[in-house]
């Protein structure tokens, strides 16, 4: 769950969000109040900014609000998930909140030991942070931290991201798996961001589940090649966490869920998306691999086919000096993270009426399956 709070500013009245009550000029506060159907209150949250952050002691100082100050809440919870999924059961609710603890525990670590190395891109400003272990029940656990999307545009996943877009993900997020091997005692580290209750256990019915779309769409792509296609899914079912050690190659920290929602990249002037990538963020899949998992999730997600397949290999190099090596990687992390991609790229497919846009998506698919069909036909 995360609550957005924001205090903001509007011709002398000052508008308070969540908890925080409307006056004129002067700032009152419901300390007491909740924030939305979490168990922290507004005066955690302030107690929380205190002597955290210049501009937030200057807004105080003044006792009323001059500009908005926006924070995220962020915590781990389950209650929702019944609503999303008619099939979670008691045991299925106790096991899912054992791993999203630990996802939440993880990012919490990345914070804290890694991202004080890491100047070339934006990431949030932590305020506070409980992990699940040091509290009495998930729903304390919590991490308050600065909202990255006042200051950035996030691109359109439907519409597919540019050349220069992919080249600037690519060189930064490669410089991240270089600062990461940088650390003393870097692989001991890395390894504590290894998952001990992989989330994605289900993923083999979700990926069936997304074969079997892929086989009802209206282009016949996908039927005609219908057994190579079923087996890339059968033999590719888990989500790989550990390439390095099918390679044999120290261990990086991988982002682990790279891909266009999950970074921002600054406006231009007339408020159009640029080229200059501003943030990076939700690191709770953080964990060592090879760092093909990131290139792989975000080139098949996030990039149209003419894209794709002209400068695929030109990515590649990119990525790494030895082509050779990266390409044995890449093909070992490419199958499952096509099949995450078809599973995200379908539920969009559904849901776009613009003839232009489905088609494109399409392509996107196709093209991603045609670089390894032969490989399993």
């Amino acid at each position: 769950m995360v609550s957005k709070l924001k205090l903001q500013d509007e011709d002398c009245n000052t508008k308070i969000e969540d908890g925080f009550k409307k006056s004129t000029g002067m700032l009152t506060l419901d300390l007491k109040q909740k924030i939305g159907e979490t168990t922290f209150s507004v005066g955690f949250v302030l107690r929380s900014l205190a002597g955290k952050d210049d501009k937030w002691d200057n807004l105080m100082a003044h006792k009323k609000l001059s500009r908005a100050f926006p924070v995220i809440l962020k915590v781990p919870t389950v209650i929702h998930l019944p609503t999303v999924n008619t099939l979670a059961d008691d045991a299925f609710l106790e096991d899912f909140a054992v791993k999203l603890a630990e996802r939440h525990d993880k990012e919490i670590y990345f914070y804290e030991h890694f991202a004080k190395r890491i100047k070339h891109v934006h990431l949030a400003k932590i305020f506070n942070s409980r992990t699940s272990y040091s509290t009495d029940g998930l729903e304390n656990a919590c991490i308050l931290m600065s909202d990255l999307g006042v200051h950035g545009l996030m691109p359109n996943l439907v519409v597919g991201i540019n050349k220069a877009q992919v080249e600037i993900l690519i060189k930064t997020v490669a410089e991240i798996h270089a600062i990461s091997l940088s650390i003393p005692n870097s692989a001991e580290v890395i390894e504590k961001l290894r998952f001990t209750s992989p989330l994605d256990q289900e993923d083999g019915q979700a990926k069936g589940a997304a074969v079997e779309n892929l086989l009802k769409l209206p282009h016949d792509y996908f039927r005609r090649h219908q057994k190579a296609l079923e087996k890339v899914a059968k033999e590719n079912e888990i989500m790989l966490f550990d390439s390095h050690k099918h390679f044999g190659t120290p261990p990086v920290l991988c982002h682990g869920d790279f891909w266009s929602n999950n970074v921002f990249f600054e406006a231009n002037e007339d408020g159009t998306i640029s080229e200059e990538l501003y943030a990076i963020f939700d690191w709770q899949f953080s964990h060592p691999n090879t760092g093909l998992i990131d290139i792989a999730r975000l080139i098949l997600c996030c990039v149209n086919a003419s894209l794709k397949l002209r400068y695929l290999d030109d990515w590649l190099r990119l990525y790494f000096e030895s082509f050779n090596l990266v390409r044995r990687m890449f093909r070992h992390q490419y199958p499952s993270e096509m099949l995450f991609s078809f599973m995200i790229l379908l539920n969009h497919y559904a849901r776009v009426e613009d003839e232009g846009l489905k088609t494109a998506l399409l392509g996107r698919m196709v093209s991603s399956f045609e670089v390894i069909r032969r490989d399993f036909a």
